[in-house]
């Protein structure tokens, strides 16, 4: 793969995560979290959105998770999706500070919270290995 595609990939991958990032916790704040509909709905086609954008482009994954269910299964490369997964993480990163910024009136506090997005995006690639570890401990409990 060259490396311009990867680059035009990845891009894709760093605006499709900001968009969703951005617009979905924009939604959180300006409801104070209390119209889940609206916040479903800014999800929902902030997600559309892009996949339609600029799926044909690098897939549209914008999420770790899905890149890593993509990595399991053989169907991208380990470098492609590694390339994908540090630009979905700056996405995500640089979406979330200005709405930290905006409701916590401190970078400081941006930061953290534009690390604690990164957390759990990193999150998501262990959770289902630990799901899957979690349900053989209960099957292995079970069958003692």
């Amino acid at each position: 793969m060259e490396q311009a595609d990867l680059l035009k990939r990845g891009a894709a991958e760093f605006v499709g995560t900001f968009t969703l990032i951005f617009i979905g916790a924009g939604s959180i704040i300006a409801t104070q979290g209390l119209n889940l509909t609206a916040i479903g709905l800014a999800h929902g086609l902030a997600i559309g959105v892009m996949v339609s954008a600029l799926g044909h482009i690098s897939g549209g994954h914008f999420n770790p998770a899905v890149t890593f269910g993509f990595f399991v299964t053989r169907r991208i490369e380990p470098r492609l999706a590694a390339a994908f997964w540090f630009f979905q993480l700056a996405g995500a990163i640089i979406a979330a500070a200005p709405a930290a910024i905006r409701t916590a009136h401190g970078v400081a506090v941006a930061i953290a919270a534009a690390l604690l997005t990164a957390l759990a995006l990193l999150a998501t690639l262990t959770l289902p290995l630990l799901s899957a570890l979690a349900a053989l401990s209960l099957l292995t409990a079970l069958a003692l």
